[in-house]
């Protein structure tokens, strides 16, 4: 059953002050997800969300690649994507309003991690413990990357770790629908503006605390409890380019962070995401460049012709 889209639904002009305990501002899968758990684990409590705009085309949860992994070196970040993918994989248990079924289009064909020599200790370390902690990664040779990715370029690669399950992407803005749609089933409020000022006030400890947000409009909006800022939760991130264009059906592939390089192949599909590191000064001709480098010649044509259409984001 498809999702009724819950920003359509009105949202809450005057709000009882003394019935609010917890104020979020923003209501994108990060406000709308910490809205749903909030009244998951007390129903009791009081929550609203405020937004500023609720078709949400410019928010980071409509424009987000939505991926998944397990291929990571710290322990909490193994354990809460385990927990992320087994949430995937059963949301309509949890976000399910009226018995309708939530299909975030999973796909799990894995992340491919490579490493040069020099990087291949390290993807080691990060593999026995990923699989300690029952992450499914396979680790593989230049000559077994080969063999199953035909169009990838391994030159200069040692080793690969590619996840056999519990990751891929998945239906961002249909996760952030469902999350919001099933808040407001659960009674969360629903408040339309642009926050401009926090109000705080000194307690007897000597410490401040958020009592109400001040909208552009002039409302003011009063809470009992505590304040939550979902919006451009990004915070600060460190600069780096990623290129998007049109790749054939059969391929969807990517570039990482740091220095490592990833790529993933898939069935379906019909775009490319790829991102490298950026360096201090490095033009976008010059992405582009390391971008064409995955590719071998069996594929030349049919990829690198594509990626004239490729623009920075």
């Amino acid at each position: 059953m498809p999702l009724r889209n819950p920003s359509s639904a009105a949202a809450t002009e005057s709000p009882d002050s003394d019935q609010i305990d917890i104020a979020i501002i923003g209501a994108g899968v990060m406000g709308a997800a910490t809205a749903y758990w909030l009244k998951r684990i007390d129903p009791a409590i009081s929550v609203a969300v405020i937004e500023r705009d609720y078709s949400f085309c410019q928010a980071s949860s409509t424009l987000s690649a939505s991926s998944i992994r397990q291929q990571f070196s710290c322990p909490v970040n193994i354990q809460l994507s385990q927990f992320g993918i087994q949430f995937l994989r059963s949301a309509s248990d949890y976000l399910s309003c009226e018995g309708e079924s939530i299909d975030l289009g999973l796909t799990e064909p894995g992340y491919l991690y490579l490493a040069s020599a020099k990087q291949e200790p390290s993807l080691r370390a990060a593999w026995e413990l990923q699989s300690q902690l029952g992450a499914s990664i396979a680790l593989l040779s230049a000559a077994e990357i080969t063999k199953q990715f035909p169009w990838l370029n391994t030159d200069g690669i040692a080793l690969g770790a590619l996840g056999l399950t519990g990751e891929g992407w998945f239906d961002g803005p249909a996760l952030h629908q469902a999350f919001l749609k099933k808040a407001l089933s659960l009674g969360v409020m629903k408040i339309q503006g642009e926050v401009r000022a926090i109000h705080c006030e000194s307690g007897n400890s000597g410490q401040r605390f958020a009592n109400a947000v001040h909208l552009a409009d002039g409302r003011e909006v009063l809470f009992a409890g505590d304040i939550a800022t979902m919006a451009a939760s990004w915070l600060e991130l460190r600069a780096r380019s990623r290129l998007t264009g049109p790749l054939p059906p059969s391929y969807r592939s990517g570039m990482p962070d740091s220095c490592q390089r990833r790529c993933i192949s898939t069935k379906a599909g019909s775009r490319g995401i790829g991102g490298v590191s950026v360096m201090e000064n490095l033009c976008t001709d010059e992405c582009t460049k390391r971008f064409n480098s995955i590719c071998t010649n069996p594929l030349n044509k049919s990829i690198r012709e594509p990626l004239n259409n490729i623009h920075p984001v």
